[in-house]
């Protein structure tokens, strides 16, 4: 698809997870700290897929730089994720099925549809992170949840991400741009179903 269809149609799926999401109970803190576990299960696979891609594309590719700049931003981020359930104290958490087929399915994007196919995974958790972070934020610490640097950080220091990603998208073919929006539909419905587990499970233990 072309490029401007392309970006109307990841900022409208980015705005249906954006509200879908703002609808769970962020204030409840076994929905957090289950969200917060299930986030750092997949966050430490991010390194890991970068380099993927960076290695994956030839010399001349347009992103190549681009995939090495993001290695560098997102270094160190596992760590925050981790610090935050060490703040919340949160021990052993229960890890869902659909969480590893999420971080999992990316291997399968990079290796066998192409490197750049995995900026649908990244665009969808970088719009969410840049659209309703904030809002997510504001809840959490309205909540008065002590654990919440990786929110913040994505709220307040790397909203730019994804513009950048988008602009980046419109230098691929027409070709990649459909594998990039394939990426994004199906991560945006496995990323559904974990927040909607987080949801369940949250309701089960307050029960």
């Amino acid at each position: 698809m072309r490029a401007n269809e392309f970006n109307e149609k990841a900022n409208a799926k980015v705005n249906e997870l954006c509200r879908k999401v703002e609808a769970m109970p962020w204030e409840n803190i076994h929905f957090y700290n289950s969200w917060l576990a299930q986030t750092n299960a997949f966050v430490g696979h991010t390194s890991t897929f970068l380099h993927m891609c960076y290695e994956g594309l030839p010399t001349d590719h347009p992103l190549k730089s681009r995939f090495h700049e993001h290695i560098e931003e997102e270094d160190g981020h596992e760590k925050m994720s981790q610090n935050d359930l060490k703040f919340q104290k949160v021990q052993d958490a229960e890890i869902f099925q659909v969480t590893g087929a999420f971080w999992k399915a990316q291997y399968y994007w990079i290796r066998d549809v192409s490197p750049v196919s995995h900026l649908g995974y990244a665009l969808l958790l970088e719009g969410l992170a840049a659209k309703s972070g904030p809002v997510f934020l504001k809840r959490v610490k309205a909540a008065g949840f002590k654990g919440s640097t990786f929110l913040k950080v994505h709220a307040e220091e790397d909203t730019d991400h994804f513009p950048e990603a988008l602009e980046a998208v419109g230098k691929l073919t027409d070709k990649d741009r459909d594998d990039i929006y394939a990426n994004l539909c199906e991560s945006m419905d496995l990323y559904l179903k974990i927040v909607g587990e987080c949801s369940v499970s949250a309701l089960q233990k307050a029960a």
